[in-house]
């Protein structure tokens, strides 16, 4: 069993890179969409009140995930890197992806899903901290163009 994390900017596609990637019998942890299943709230909504649980949720996956063989594999979705989580899991088949998705795309991209880019602001540059204290060393970087866009219907109703 593989794990897999999965880190970079927001908006640069590691939801999506998972989804692409995942097999029917892996395990997804992401943070995003556990808070959008518990408070029923669009995926990017994010309710404070809700962020204990999730991070609850996290430190059982990892703990059960010491001695998991379970699942194909598993993905965790994060923006930041974890020291903790890799020496807890230090012992399995760790691996590490950063999507390498440029910060002008991932703004372009948060601003079309109506996204408030300028709070977001603060976690991109945290990102640019990381990587400039080496922090994504062990990550491979994966280039990212993918852009998902949401389909419009039309419908004309000229007779």
């Amino acid at each position: 069993m593989t794990i897999t994390v999965v880190a970079g900017y927001p908006g640069s596609g590691k939801s999506t890179y998972v989804l692409d990637h995942a097999g029917s019998h892996d395990l997804i942890y992401d943070y995003d969409r556990l808070m959008s299943a518990l408070t029923g709230q669009p995926g990017h909504d994010h309710n404070i009140d809700v962020n204990d649980y999730i991070q609850l949720f996290y430190e059982l996956i990892v703990r059960k995930l010491k001695a998991e063989q379970t699942f194909d594999n598993v993905w965790l979705v994060m923006t930041y890197p974890d020291d903790k989580l890799d020496s807890l899991l230090a012992s399995r088949d760790l691996r590490h992806i950063m999507l390498d998705t440029s910060k002008d795309d991932c703004i372009k991209r948060l601003s079309h899903d109506k996204r408030d880019v300028i709070s977001l602001l603060k976690v991109l540059d945290k990102v640019d901290k990381l990587k400039a204290e080496n922090k994504f060393d062990k990550f491979k970087v994966v280039k990212n163009t993918k852009f998902k866009k949401k389909k419009v219907f039309e419908f004309n109703f000229d007779i």
